[in-house]
């Protein structure tokens, strides 16, 4: 692949975000640089679905099922 076509940006879906954090995925992506390649920051974003799941756990805690 030419570098021309490559993008600058990455999205990750289905991640356990209670566990993975900016910082872990910048020491990953980090880590697969090679020369002068550089990742600059790494932001999470939060989809609006999961802002309002974010927004019932708050209020009720997470639900039964995941107990189960």
């Amino acid at each position: 692949m030419e570098e021309e076509n490559l993008g600058k940006r990455i999205a990750l879906n289905k991640m356990d975000w209670d566990v993975v954090t900016a910082v872990d995925l910048l020491a990953l992506f980090t880590s697969l640089c090679k020369g002068d390649k550089i990742v600059k920051k790494v932001e999470i974003y939060p989809s609006l679905f999961g802002l309002e799941k974010m927004k019932q756990d708050s209020m009720y805690g997470p639900p039964k099922e995941i107990f189960e």
